[in-house]
């Protein structure tokens, strides 16, 4: 995976909330996606792109996807998956695993809880 940031890894959380804000304003992200997109077929090269968390997009295999996990889960005994995203719109970077699990969609949880990705429950 290849994380592209239009305002720099290294910001601060003030350079972070302030790009945000500029971002859904004038959409910066989305624009560099359907670029991307038009440069790279998805249908040519096999990639895909995506909004990711605040800041950011992904760009990855078709594939290879947050859902890439859930092979190493679903069928060893666990009878749930819960997944928490903040980003689970359509385009965003957690949007593809949010439907196969017990998802949640829980940006104020995220926040406080970051660590908290996936949680099984065994059968």
């Amino acid at each position: 995976m290849i994380n592209i940031c239009p305002v720099g890894r290294s910001c601060n959380q003030a350079g972070r909330d302030e790009f945000s804000k500029f971002d859904k304003e004038h959409h910066v992200r989305k624009k560099l996606v359907e670029k991307f997109k038009k440069e790279f077929p998805p249908e040519t090269y096999g990639l895909i792109f995506s909004d990711s968390g605040q800041i950011s997009i992904d760009v990855f295999p078709n594939g290879w996807d947050k859902r890439i996990c859930l092979k190493y889960v679903e069928n060893n005994g666990y009878k749930e998956i819960h997944f928490f995203g903040d980003n689970t719109a359509p385009g965003g970077n957690d949007h593809d695993i949010f439907e196969p699990t017990c998802a949640h969609a829980r940006w104020a949880l995220m926040r406080r809880l970051p660590s908290v990705r996936l949680s099984v429950t065994r059968k």
